[in-house]
């Protein structure tokens, strides 16, 4: 019994304390058209990957902290794509495959909370992100910066 308990409460710390996921897409083609919800960490690409994340979404839920990362040396990594973190605390695209059209085509809706985080590092300007007036962005790149209204009840 005492052996059951310890199990059991093992996998609960594993599901409450480890929320976020992390994702390898490597290979032609990998992950196109994929959906995520929650907290992810997602590396797209790899030595010759090429067309890795295409036409993707993630949605980074509530209080979640979420990041892409583009790497390796295929072309066309991550494009097409949309982020989600309005409700989020933070999330944070980094577009390093040597590949060409690295993060082409990116729509990224920032963490739109007081306190929270957006950044862009190495994003090209086919990158947009969509933040709040003086919250959340603050590393940009040279992605384009669109200034929205908060579509979130602030408390």
């Amino acid at each position: 019994m005492k052996s059951f308990l310890i199990f059991l409460t093992l996998i609960f710390s594993n599901i409450f304390v480890n929320a976020s996921q992390t994702e390898y897409c490597t290979g032609h083609d990998a992950c196109k058209n994929k959906v995520w919800n929650g907290e992810y960490n997602i590396y797209c690409g790899a030595s010759n990957s090429e067309r890795t994340c295409k036409s993707t979404t993630l949605n980074c839920g509530s209080g979640d902290d979420c990041t892409i990362k583009t790497q390796g040396s295929g072309h066309d990594a991550y494009q097409s794509s949309t982020v989600n973190a309005k409700e989020s605390n933070s999330f944070k695209l980094t577009c390093a495959a040597s590949g060409f059209r690295d993060c082409k085509s990116i729509t990224i809706w920032c963490p739109q909370a007081t306190g929270t985080i957006c950044q862009c590092v190495g994003c090209p300007s086919t990158v947009t992100m969509k933040c709040i007036s003086g919250i959340s962005c603050t590393s940009v790149g040279s992605a384009k910066v669109e200034y929205v209204e908060s579509s979130i009840v602030q408390e």
